[in-house]
C-alpha cells in the first residue's frame, strides 16, 4: 500500500474483509438456490449446474485468497503480514486499470450485485413458498 500525493493510502488489493464478503455472498447464493428449487422434478438439473458453477466460483476464490495471502507472506510484503485497517482501506483509493476510486466505491461496485441477486432469489423463494401453499 503506497500513499498518493493527497496522503491517502493507495491499494489494488481487496481487503480480506471485501473477499470474505463475497464467499459468504456466494454461499447464500447457493444455498437460496437449492433451497429453492430442492424437491421441483423439472428443476433439478438446471439447479445441479447452477449449483455447482457457483460452488466453483466459491472454491476457487477462496484458494485464490489462500494463495495469493501465502504468496505475499513468503515474499515478506507487509500487506500480508499487517494488512491496514478497514477503516484505512474504505477511505483510500482502490487502483483500477482505468485511474483509482474510493474503496468504498470499489467494495459497492464489487459486492452490490453478488448481493443484489442473492437476496433477490431469497426474495424469490420466499414469494415461491408462500404462492405454492
Amino acid at each position: 500500500m503506497a500513499l498518493s500525493l493527497h496522503n491517502r493510502p493507495v491499494s489494488d488489493r481487496l481487503h480480506p474483509y471485501v473477499r470474505r464478503s463475497i464467499i459468504a455472498l456466494g454461499l447464500w447464493l447457493l444455498a437460496s438456490i437449492l433451497l429453492l428449487f430442492i424437491g421441483r422434478g423439472d428443476a433439478a438439473l438446471v439447479v445441479t449446474v447452477a449449483g455447482a458453477f457457483i460452488l466453483m466460483v466459491i472454491v476457487l476464490g477462496s484458494a485464490l485468497l489462500h494463495i495469493g495471502t501465502r504468496q505475499q507472506r513468503m515474499e515478506g510484503n507487509s500487506e500480508a503480514t499487517g494488512a491496514p485497517s478497514f477503516k484505512d482501506w474504505l477511505s483510500g483509493d482502490f487502483q483500477v486499470y482505468q485511474g483509482s476510486v474510493t474503496g468504498k466505491e470499489a467494495m459497492t461496485e464489487i459486492l452490490l450485485p453478488l448481493a443484489a441477486v442473492s437476496l433477490g432469489m431469497t426474495a424469490f423463494g420466499i414469494v415461491l413458498h408462500f404462492v405454492a401453499s
